[in-house]
This record gives structure tokens, C-alpha cells and sequence, in this order.
């Protein structure tokens, strides 16, 4: 960011941070701030959904009064009036809502939810209670946030629409994406006049039953044709903790080592010694374990793996 302004002169209101959490937005603003001296003025920084939802209010695309029903309520919604008691009902009902939305309004067939249901006329009944449920007391939630902004940006003019002409692009912790996601971002870019920066770590890749990692990395590789850096030295950990890490990392993942990091900190800590706690323990005994270990060894620190 620093240099894309001082050195590249791309202005502040050109720019856009995206990240998945408001913990990882506060720290990015943190460290932005550090660096500057001061907050820029213009630059957006912040989770995804938080843009999407600017993007809708700043184009009117939404009532002023529109409420966010947040997961808590949702849930509390699906399992009390339509019978969702587990989180699986839940989930599966909330991917054939969104099958609905993305057929009806013919998004490409790549960001189209996949769902393991029948379509039944109960389901379409369920669909169809809980968005006249919302539209009675002016609710969106979370999936909606992004299918309405996605909406918008296929179907309308952009010349008409703001915060649709970024020429600089950030996105952490990519390996969370989903391809809408990636499509919305693209689609409030200018389209060749784009440099984007991905970071991440597709080993990491959690979210992939919404359709993160997999696809969505596949996509983002060829987005960047070819220009993909592999960061080589950890800053955060000490030496015996990356050791650690690098050694599953190459024999339980397979991992090449060439990808692996080195640490550079000063701070190589205490050594460290590991103990595997079977999965039968449960994590009481685990940690009673752990005080242990630390009372008979204050020399060093201790490690438990347990097997979740």
C-alpha cells in the first residue's frame, strides 16, 4: 500500500484491501496506520461482506432501513418455523436457498451452488416462508449480502454505479475465497487497468464446503499468470517451532521443502519438547497433563498434540 501510493502514485480512493475477519481488517488498519503516520483517507479496508453491504446503501440497491439478521437469529428462525434442528439441516437448506437465487437471476453456471438435495415442494415452501419472512421486517443476511451485490454488478450499467473502478486490489488469506467472491472483485475493477495482490496459504484453506479453496485457488493461479512468490522466512515463531511444523508439513503432507520456511527470529525460545496424547484422553486430561510436564520441566516448554 505504501508503495503502490509513494512510489506508483495510485490514489488512496483507487485502492482496495479485502480481507475475511474484522480481527484481520483492525490489524491491517494497525499496521497502515504505523506506517503512514496517520489513517488514509479513502482507502477501504475491511471483510468482504462489510464492502458488499457499503456497495449496496452507497447505490441504493437497498432500503436505508434494512436490517442484518445476523447467524444467531437465522438459525434460531430455521429451526423454530421450518424445522431445521441441525447445523447440516441448516446448511443444506441455506445452499438450496442460494441454488434458488443464483438459477432465478442466471448467474454463470460456475458460481451456482451445488446442493445434495432433492428439489421437493416442501423445499421450495421453506425457501420461499423464509424470504417473505425476511422481506416482511426488511432483513437481508449474510449469503444475501453478496448475492445482491453480485446481482447488481452483472446486470447494471457500472458507469452508473459506485465503488466500481478500483485499479489496485488486495486480498488476504485468499485461500477463503469463493468464486463469487472472486467475481464480485473482478467485477468492481477496472477491467485491464487491475494490479492485484493475493496472499495466502492454500494449506490452510478452511472453508471449502462454501466453495472455498479448490476451484477458487485454481482460478485466482490463473489470474496471476504465472507470478506466484512463496514467502521464505517467518518472522513470528522460533526456530524449534518451525522445525516442528516444517517436519509434518514434508512427512505427514507431502509438502516440498523448497517451499518451506527458515525462521529469522532472534528469540529462538526455550526448547521445546512434544508429547502425543491419545484420542481417548479427553482435553481435561490433556491439559492436567500439560501442568504436569511444566512443573517438572520449567527449563522448557511443552507441546501436547492431540488428536481432534
Amino acid at each position: 500500500i505504501f508503495h503502490a501510493n509513494l512510489a506508483q502514485g495510485i490514489p488512496f480512493g483507487q485502492m482496495l484491501c479485502l480481507t475475511f475477519t474484522n480481527r484481520a481488517a483492525r490489524e491491517m488498519k494497525d499496521r497502515i496506520k504505523a506506517c503512514f503516520g496517520y489513517a488514509p483517507k479513502g482507502l477501504f479496508v475491511g471483510n468482504i461482506h462489510r464492502f458488499c453491504l457499503k456497495f449496496l446503501f452507497a447505490n441504493h440497491l437497498i432500503d436505508p432501513e434494512t436490517n442484518i439478521l445476523d447467524e444467531t437469529e437465522r438459525d434460531i428462525y430455521l429451526a423454530d418455523n421450518l424445522g431445521l434442528k441441525t447445523p447440516m439441516d441448516r446448511k443444506n437448506f441455506r445452499d438450496a436457498n442460494n441454488f434458488f437465487f443464483e438459477t432465478e437471476n442466471k448467474f454463470p453456471p460456475h458460481l451456482i451452488r451445488h446442493i445434495r438435495q432433492a428439489i421437493t415442494p416442501n423445499l421450495h415452501d421453506k425457501v420461499k416462508k423464509y424470504t417473505a419472512f425476511k422481506k416482511e421486517n426488511n432483513y437481508i443476511d449474510f449469503d444475501d449480502i453478496l448475492l445482491l451485490a453480485y446481482r447488481a454488478l452483472l446486470y447494471r450499467n457500472h458507469s452508473g454505479l459506485v465503488m466500481t473502478s478500483y485499479t489496485w486490489v488486495q486480498l488476504d488469506e485468499v485461500q477463503d475465497i469463493t468464486p463469487l467472491q472472486i467475481a464480485i472483485v473482478n467485477q468492481v475493477c477496472k477491467p485491464g487497468q487491475r494490479t492485484a495482490l493475493f496472499l495466502g496459504d492454500e494449506q490452510q484453506a478452511i472453508f471449502s464446503f462454501i466453495g472455498a479453496g479448490g476451484r477458487a485457488m485454481d482460478s485466482i493461479k490463473q489470474l496471476c499468470g504465472g507470478k506466484i512468490f512463496f514467502l521464505q522466512k517467518n518472522y513470528r515463531s522460533s526456530q524449534g517451532l518451525v522445525d516442528l511444523c516444517n517436519a509434518l508439513a514434508y512427512n505427514w503432507l507431502g509438502i516440498d521443502c523448497s517451499l518451506l520456511p527458515q525462521a529469522v527470529s532472534a528469540n529462538s525460545g526455550k526448547p521445546i519438547e512434544f508429547y502425543y496424547v491419545e484420542p481417548r484422553y479427553n482435553t481435561i486430561v490433556a491439559a492436567a497433563r500439560a501442568r504436569e510436564l511444566l512443573n517438572e520441566r520449567p527449563d522448557k516448554s511443552v507441546a501436547i498434540l492431540v488428536n481432534t
